[in-house]
This record gives structure tokens, C-alpha cells and sequence, in this order.
């Protein structure tokens, strides 16, 4: 079976190339309005259509690998579902074939919003630990859609029960990781304190 999924790949495009895009500087944006002097303009990319074959679910939170070969995703949010990390092979522009869920990462709780630098540092969103730590970004080395060693990154703590660090993407050369951190539906949908 073959399920297909629309996937807006701008930012996954422009580090699928294999080192880390240069900022495309400019005094004007496309609406002719003044931008600040030094502003990086992404350039705009038309969403293209993918099909995953052998993979029939609910794909979320797509990333491309810096070298354009790997999808990771994770599954589903419902609380209902365990919301887990999968992954993907390129077969072409348009077409991956399913792998499976990215072992040695999984948890009870969840784990998705998976990124992944240049040395193929994985970088994951999970509630395992968050009520001990207020923290949920994890890192695993990931080699052929396992990640071991897997390990909380230090000093991404929140500030206060109930804020939530829910998203994370990592610079291709592993030096910038971008959060997003609020008090959210996402945590009455999936209760961690």
C-alpha cells in the first residue's frame, strides 16, 4: 500500500545539499516593502507531493536529512496513539520507501519533531523525562535508522511546570538549535505534569 502526503520542503531542500545554505541577503523583499539592512530571505519553494510507500498512517512532522536520502517523521499526536519516530529511504524526488519506527529511541511517552545535523546527530522532541526535568529535547547518534546513546540535551530547561519546549531543528552543522517553547493545547492533549 502506498499512502501519499503533501510535504512543504523549503527548509529541508535547502540543507538536503550537503553543507549549510548561505543566507540570500537583500534590501527589498518580494513585496518591494524595505527590508532591514543584512535581513536572509529564504527563497520561496513550491510544495511538492511524496508518497511513502508500504506506510499507511499518519505522517507528521516531516524532516529530509542534509543529504536528501533519509524522511524522518514521527506518527500521529492523538494522545490515544503512541506517537513514535519512523523513517523512510529516497527512492526518488517524489517517492521513499517505508523503514520503520527508528529503533532505540522509543519510549511509553512521546517522542516525534526529529531533526538531524550533518553528523548525524538526531535531535527529538520527548516527554519521558519532563516532569523530573522540565526538559523534552533528546539527542541520539543515528546510523542506519537506529539511534543509540540516546541522552537529554543539558540546559533546556523550561522555566516553569506547564511551559513546554515542543519543537527543535538543528543547524546542518550542528552548532544552532532553533525551540519553540509555549504553554500549549499540546500539553491538555498529552498531560506530562
Amino acid at each position: 500500500m502506498m499512502t501519499r502526503y503533501f510535504l512543504y520542503l523549503a527548509f529541508s531542500l535547502l540543507t538536503a545539499c550537503g553543507s549549510p545554505p548561505s543566507p540570500i541577503s537583500s534590501t527589498t523583499t518580494t513585496n518591494d516593502v524595505p527590508a532591514p539592512a543584512g535581513t536572509a530571505l529564504i527563497p520561496q519553494v513550491t510544495p511538492i507531493e511524496v508518497s511513502v510507500r508500504s506506510y499507511n498512517g499518519d505522517l507528521m512532522e516531516p524532516f529530509i536529512s542534509p543529504d536528501g536520502q533519509v524522511l524522518l517523521f514521527n506518527n500521529s499526536n492523538d494522545p490515544a496513539i503512541n506517537t513514535e519516530l519512523h523513517w523512510a529511504w529516497r527512492v526518488n524526488d517524489e517517492l521513499f520507501d517505508y523503514q520503520g519506527l527508528v529503533s532505540g529511541v522509543a519510549t511509553s511517552s512521546l517522542e516525534g519533531v526529529p531533526s538531524l545535523d550533518g553528523q548525524g546527530n538526531l535531535y527529538f522532541i520527548s516527554t519521558r523525562s519532563y516532569p523530573q526535568t522540565l526538559s523534552t529535547v533528546y539527542r541520539a547518534q543515528l546510523v542506519a535508522g537506529t539511534g543509540t546513546g540516546v541522552e537529554l540535551v543539558s540546559g533546556l530547561a523550561t522555566a516553569a511546570p506547564g511551559r513546554v519546549i515542543f519543537d527543535a531543528d538543528i543547524s546542518h552543522d550542528g552548532q544552532r538549535l532553533v525551540l519553540s517553547e509555549g504553554s500549549s493545547a499540546a500539553l491538555r492533549r498529552h498531560p506530562i505534569c
